[in-house]
């Protein structure tokens, strides 16, 4: 959930608050991108664990994070972009998830929203 919620602020806070937002999320994915290591998968090599299907749930929600916040995951956790790529590759997983543009058409209607009652 650290993850969800420092994502979350990324889009609902502005100026220091935000780059804070940005950097706790970043640390939350490079704590989980060491864990990872050198394996295919959190669950090994060969095998897709409860870790990978929870986490590759927000994948989806990464594009909106990048796009709003300005910056790039690859660049701070490429490891761990490249294990969503693979889990990716599984049928089963591929068609669970949303689509990664209508998640961000969304989010930025909410932010105007946001704006409008909150302003900035």
């Amino acid at each position: 959930m650290q993850i969800f919620n420092a994502g979350l602020r990324t889009w609902t806070k502005r100026g220091q608050e935000q780059e804070e937002a940005k950097q706790q999320f970043i640390e939350a994915l490079k704590v989980l991108e060491t864990e990872l290591g050198e394996k295919v998968y959190f669950g090994g090599n060969d095998t897709i664990s409860m870790v990978d299907l929870v986490l590759i749930s927000y994948y989806p929600w990464f594009h909106s994070w990048e796009t709003i916040g300005g910056f790039s995951l690859e660049d701070h956790t490429p490891k761990l972009m490249g294990w969503a790529r693979r889990c990716l590759t599984r049928p089963a997983i591929s068609k669970s998830l949303p689509d990664p543009l209508k998640i961000l058409d969304r989010v930025t209607q909410i932010i105007k929203i946001h704006e409008f009652f909150y302003g900035y």
